[in-house]
């Protein structure tokens, strides 16, 4: 979001709408007035305000920003439970392959509704991602249940989330350089893109919902696996009475939303608005934000 928002434009367009008492006027005519006539970080004599741009293109107010950063919370939200339900019912490989194919094309089409719909546009491209995203973790956390015995999901697990954190990590910097580039913003769209067919392909031919189905595994593995990992219960041997009133107040189901909670709060903060700080009120560069 910061490399796609121009701060200079929205800088000047808030200043001379505060002077003016309205924001009738004309935008280029306004940023012809800033200093030295570029966008980009200008000196602060007490005149002018400091403002720092990464070559973004678009116009839109905090307001505007914090709706779309909100887009893919309120999609999961909706799915996150009906997902559980589903995924029981087809083949999780193929239901996690849909959820990321669904959400790479959304994601390459934003800078295209970005640049030719508005901020709306773009808004309902994110609730619409958060519909499938509400499908990745369920769908995940059923295959580790069939892949890995007990002793070892705790493991699975840690490598799972871990690549939250290294695509942090790891992410920034390309994002940045991409930013800085002449390629533009509209190039981290279509990097992630790319990732995710690359790894859509080979997810199609090598992965597999249990390890009944894998076709390159030896004997004793296969024993193993079907020995030591979750067995999927009958259906009509099932208890049709679950307690879910005990569930939701259990200790072990409010420890677990405080810590999903939290988590995303810190995330939240973090890779949304954390680089919107560095860049409106530290008056950061790209790279440097990055790095950071």
């Amino acid at each position: 979001m910061t490399c796609m928002v121009n701060s200079t434009a929205l800088a000047v367009r808030n200043e001379a709408a505060a002077a003016a008492g309205n924001s009738n006027f004309s935008l280029v005519e306004e940023i012809d007035l800033v200093t030295n006539g570029q966008c980009g970080s200008a000196e602060d004599t007490g005149q002018q305000k400091v403002v720092v741009d990464y070559g973004g293109t678009l116009v839109w107010t905090s307001y505007e920003q914090n709706l779309i950063f909100s887009g893919t919370f309120w999609g999961s939200v909706i799915t996150a439970l009906p997902s559980m339900f589903l995924i029981e019912r087809f083949s999780l490989t193929r239901v996690l392959q849909i959820a990321i194919a669904y959400y790479t094309i959304l994601t390459v089409a934003t800078p295209f509704l970005a640049t030719n719909f508005g901020y709306f546009a773009v808004f309902i491209a994110r609730v619409a991602m958060g519909l499938g995203e509400g499908f990745i973790v369920p769908s995940n956390n059923a295959i580790i249940g069939n892949w890995f015995p007990s002793a070892e999901k705790s493991t699975a697990l840690s490598i799972f989330t871990l690549g939250n954190q290294i695509a942090s990590a790891g992410g920034s910097p390309v994002v940045a350089a991409l930013c800085a580039s002449d390629l533009g913003w509209q190039a981290t769209f279509y990097f992630a893109g790319i990732l995710a067919t690359i790894w859509s392909i080979i997810w199609f031919f090598t992965a597999t919902s249990h390890p009944s189905e894998a076709k390159i595994m030896t004997k004793k593995e296969r024993e193993y696996l079907l020995t030591n990992t979750m067995k999927k219960i009958n259906n009509s041997k099932k208890s049709s009475s679950v307690p879910y009133a005990k569930i939701l107040t259990s200790s072990a189901f409010l420890a677990q939303i405080q810590c999903s909670f939290s988590i995303t709060l810190i995330m939240t903060l973090f890779q949304l608005y954390l680089p919107s700080y560095f860049k409106e009120v530290l008056h950061l560069g790209v790279i440097a934000v990055s790095q950071d």
